[in-house]
This record gives C-alpha cells, structure tokens and sequence, in this order.
C-alpha cells in the first residue's frame, strides 16, 4: 500500500502560493498525509503564510529558492533547471520516498523542468498531478480559504509521464555522468542513451509520438500567454522528442571512410577523458579503411576498453590483421578473463549480479551488425580477447543511412 512508504510533496511556486495549498489539501482528504511538503521558488513569489502552514501539523517544509523573479533569458533558464535538477536528485538518491509532485504552480518553464526531471532520476513509484481549483474562493488570493474543504472542490489528474528511470543506471554502466550540477549535460547525455537504446531495438518512436503530441497541443493552447524564453522550451523538448523519433527509424546515419586505427586512437582518447582512468594502450598492425558512422564505432571500442577497466585490467592492446575479404581487429586485455559459465551470454541484454543490465556488448554486436561486421569473443582463461570481422566492401545497412545528401 502507498500508506507504507514515506511520502513526500514537491510542488513549484511563482503566483499563488494558494496552488501549494491545493495540492496538499486534495491529498489530506483523500487520506494521504505527506511527512514533508518541498516547494521550489521564484524570487518573489507569494508566500505560504506561517498560520496555513501551523496547521498541518507534523508536516516539514522545506523551500528552494531559485534566485531569479522571471525565467526569461538562457541564464535564468538554467539557474531553475539546476535547482529543480537538484532538488529531485537529492530527495530520490539514496531515498525510498515516494514523491507526488505537482505541475500546477510556477512559471510555465518550472513544469517542464519538474517533468524532465521526473523522467530522468524517478521510479515506478513516484507521481505527477495537476490540480485544478473548482471552487471560487479557492481561485480567489484574496479569500481566506486556503485548502479544500471537499473532493468536489478541486480536479485532481494524474499526468502520465514515461518512466526513464533506468536511464540513470544504463549511464552509470556505459560511463555518463547523470548528476543534476550541469543540466544542459544532463539533456545532450539523455540524447545519446535514448540513440543508444534505440539500436537494441526498443521502441522509443510511438512513446516519442505520443509525447510530442501531448507538448504539442499544451504549446498550442497556452500560445498566446507564453513569452519567447517559455516557446523556445516547448519546442526544445519537442525538438528532442522529434530527433528519438527520427532515430528510432534510423533515417539519420551518416557514412565516412574512416582509418581504424585513426577511429580507435579517438576512442581512446575519449575513454580516458571520460574516465580520467589511467589504462595502459597498445595499437599494432597495419591500418585499414572501413566505411561507416564514427560516432558508433567509436562506441564500441569505448564500450571495450571499459569493460577491461571494470574487470581489473591494467592495459589494453589491439590489433589490426588486413586480409583479402577484409580487415580483422583482435582487441585483448590482461584482466581476469570471463569464467566460462558466462561466455555463451555475454552477448544477451541478462543481468548478472551488480555489473549491469549488461546491454554493453549486445549494442556492440548491434553497431557491429548494422556495418556488416560480427564479433565473436575469442578466449581465454587469462585475460580476454575479442575478434571484429569487418567484411571488405560492407557498410552500414542501407535503411540505416540518410542518401539525401
């Protein structure tokens, strides 16, 4: 029963603070009781005065100011994303809470944040509401009712929302870094998990459709009241919705005649970067020419060199072998090796005890798959060692390439 767990409020404030009071008051009819009510808020916001909040006894507020009075310019945008980022992230991390949060007060912009936040560091448990006051002195900031007296004072409705929630330990697992302190990141990061996905075949586009259909007839029917800062946010998540879609029917991959050895030096680089991990790297044999998308193959030897620092390897050494159907690269480390019992299913998207859903290698297989190459794990008992067959003359899977020029 949701009783059992803890529960806690989040609602955004920038008008009537009577939208606080709302909120709270439809759950206490309904029997639920929160242990503490946070508001984040505009600079000059109304406040809750200390008599509402003296009578819901037991309950702790708390209040996150934002420090700016209006979201209207790029850099007040991003101060409330940051605070709201922040203030979602800290209230699930390391918490069973369940959090009811509220998308009817503040600036227009808050509830957009609040929602993206939502998807990216919630549960299955956690719930978006909008409440809509019914009653005219619940309307009016003048009257001295603050909270509803009966269910038929207020509409309550549930705002579904797609749960992305294992975005956070999908990221942790290919090396991203989903904390709230630099939210534009944060939005690029998501970008590239949801292209990532795609490529094992989920179905993001109808949920991407779905969604955009939503933001799209909020945008229009909140068009005349939205100034030019809140238009760029409606279409910026629409933006983003539009590119999974796109995506998702693989219409956008791009070809390069790319050097391994160029490709797998840059991944490299990028490994280190990101990690800031120190692995020792050896690159022999000689080069050869494929044709492809950079972004993905780099992915791949990234996604291999991570996997020998995750196993304890302490250097990394890959090998190029040009043959006359092709080019063939062995990339081995000097780590443990994998125990037998696992090699058949190395390949699968099966969870193995605390090293992830394991969807590493599968995409590597996929990335692989699309440029008509295969991958084949080649041993041993000491260390591991994997084989890329890249076929002379293959490519990226023709539906997968935007010809369009």
């Amino acid at each position: 029963m949701i009783s059992d767990f803890n529960i806690i409020f989040v609602s955004t404030l920038g008008g009537s603070p009577k939208t606080v009071t709302e909120f709270v008051g439809t759950f206490l009819l309904k029997g639920i009781k929160p242990s503490e009510i946070h508001v984040i808020r505009t600079r000059g916001a109304g406040s809750v005065p200390p008599f509402v909040m003296e009578k819901l006894k037991g309950i702790r507020w708390v209040f996150h100011d934002i420090g700016v009075e209006d979201i209207d310019t790029p850099a007040n945008a991003r101060k409330a994303l940051h605070v709201i980022f922040r203030t979602i992230f800290d209230l699930k991390n390391g918490s069973d809470s369940v959090l009811y949060m509220d998308l009817t007060g503040g600036r227009k912009p808050m509830s957009a944040y609040l929602t993206l936040a939502a998807q990216i560091f919630c549960d299955e448990t956690d719930r978006l509401f909008h409440v809509e006051p019914l009653d005219p002195l619940l309307r009016d900031p003048r009257s001295d009712k603050w909270f509803p007296e009966r269910e038929s004072d207020v509409r309550l409705t549930e705002i579904p929302y797609v749960r992305l929630y294992f975005l956070r330990e999908l990221a942790a697992n290919w090396g991203y870094q989903l904390a709230p302190e630099n939210p534009d990141r944060i939005l690029g990061e998501v970008t590239s998990l949801l292209d990532e996905l795609a490529l094992l075949g989920f179905s993001l586009q109808a949920i991407a459709h779905e969604i955009g259909n939503e933001i799209g007839y909020l945008r229009l029917k909140l068009e005349d009241a939205l100034d030019p800062t809140e238009k760029i946010a409606f279409d910026n998540i629409h933006g983003l919705l539009e590119y999974v879609m796109i995506f998702g029917r693989s219409e956008k991959l791009r070809l390069e005649r790319l050097s391994l050895k160029a490709l797998i030096s840059e991944a490299f680089d990028e490994f280190v970067a990101r990690k800031g991990a120190v692995l020792g790297f050896q690159l022999s044999g000689e080069d050869g020419e494929i044709e492809g998308a950079r972004v993905l193959l780099k992915r791949v030897f990234r996604n291999f060199f991570d996997n020998s620092l995750k196993a304890g390897a302490t250097a990394v050494k890959v090998k190029l072998e040009p043959h006359e159907n092709g080019i063939r690269v062995y990339v081995s480390d000097n780590g443990p090796g994998i125990p037998r019992e696992l090699r058949d299913r190395i390949f699968s998207i099966k969870r193995e005890g605390k090293s992830g859903y394991g969807v590493g290698l599968l995409l590597v297989k996929k990335i692989l798959e699309k440029h008509g190459a295969s991958v084949s794990f080649s041993g041993g008992d000491v260390g591991a060692t994997f084989c890329i067959d890249f076929k002379k003359g293959g490519g990226i899977e023709e539906d997968a390439v935007d010809n369009r020029g």
